[in-house]
């Protein structure tokens, strides 16, 4: 049983390590494009923009360090939440052509891998809440 325990934390640590690494190359990314984007945009836009990014980084970190499992998937809930907000921030730069499309699209990836990866952790989480364990 304690294997199994350990397993499970070591997966839902990658998970984790990779969200958290995904959102942190993300904000780099986004960090370095910053000078490329319009002034029209900057402040309106692309500052809200950055500010759910790093928001998002805030909720993988409180949701690691919570002990308690139910508490666990609350904080996972928030960051899919956070990640809807900037996914449609994502979505309005795309659309109003904030970013060159070729940078747009190396974003873009990323915020489908750390899609999945917050998905994984929460359905994994959730089903260890269920559990009890």
């Amino acid at each position: 049983m304690q294997t199994i325990k350990k397993l499970t934390e070591m997966a839902n640590g990658a998970a984790t390590a990779g969200a958290y690494k995904s959102v942190y190359r993300l904000i780099q990314q986004m960090v370095g494009l910053s000078d490329n984007v319009p002034v029209k945009y900057r402040r309106w836009l692309w500052e809200k923009t950055l500010d759910a990014a790093t928001d998002l980084i805030a909720l993988i970190v409180y949701a690691w360090d919570e002990q308690n499992v139910a508490h666990k998937v609350v904080y996972i809930d928030r960051a899919l939440t956070k990640f809807t907000v900037l996914n449609t921030y994502m979505r309005l730069c795309n659309e109003a052509r904030v970013l060159p499309l070729q940078k747009q699209t190396s974003l873009s990836e990323l915020m489908a891998d750390i899609s999945g990866q917050l998905g994984s952790w929460r359905k994994a989480t959730a089903e260890r809440a269920k559990k009890g364990v």
